[in-house]
């Protein structure tokens, strides 16, 4: 997101988004919600720009002074799981599939049925293992879910929550801290690196044992 100081004292400032590629950004997904102004030149700025989670809003508040240079502020998605879902919507539609519905988020369909998977050869040990070595954003999600699949079988966020939970129990670790992804990029996560990766390193020692 970068702001721009607007023409004169007090008018609204300049708000531009780019995604790095247009295509990344479902239409209309997106509204900007400019309550910024322009201050005085020389003046202390104050700009402040967020993406309130579990909304597709950016919020520009505070005051950017007159003839200073551009802002530039890089936001983590509001509700990534939506702005998924309306990006696959888009492109079926730019593919020629027709909907008669907005994108949602929810739970799975009564009826649902798996028509893929593909089970990774490699074992959680070895995902642990090179996960250490360098911080991979994808392996460090497939990773999380791996601790519910080691758990319960099931390889979602939901699974893999259940067994930070009862790591937590078993730590005597305050359970009021929520971890919903592995990357770590999730505005929701509420979960130190340090806590995560200490049951990652029980997990992964359970699995060399076995």
């Amino acid at each position: 997101v970068t702001v721009t100081a607007g023409a004169r004292l007090g008018s609204k400032p300049a708000v531009s988004i780019d995604p790095g590629d247009p295509a990344l950004v479902p239409p209309g997904f997106l509204r900007v919600e400019n309550d910024a102004v322009t201050g005085r030149k020389g003046t202390h700025g104050t700009l402040f720009a967020r993406w309130p989670p579990g909304t597709g809003t950016i919020v520009i508040s505070g005051s950017k002074p007159l003839g200073s240079s551009p802002s530039q502020e890089y936001l983590a998605i509001g509700n990534p799981s939506l702005f998924t879902a309306a990006l696959f919507q888009y492109d079926l539609r730019r593919d020629g599939v027709r909907m008669t519905e907005p994108a949602t988020t929810g739970t799975l369909p009564a009826g649902a049925r798996v028509i893929y998977t593909h089970r990774s050869p490699q074992s959680l040990a070895a995902y642990l293992r090179n996960q250490n070595r360098w911080s991979v954003n994808e392996r460090a999600e497939n990773l999380y879910r791996l601790l519910g699949v080691a758990r319960t079988g099931r390889g979602s966020p939901q699974a893999a929550q259940a067994a930070i939970a009862a790591y937590l129990a078993r730590a005597h670790l305050p359970a009021d801290r929520v971890q919903v992804d592995g990357s770590g990029l999730s505005v929701l996560d509420e979960m130190s690196a340090g806590q995560i990766r200490s049951e990652e390193r029980r997990v992964g020692k359970e699995c060399r044992s076995r």
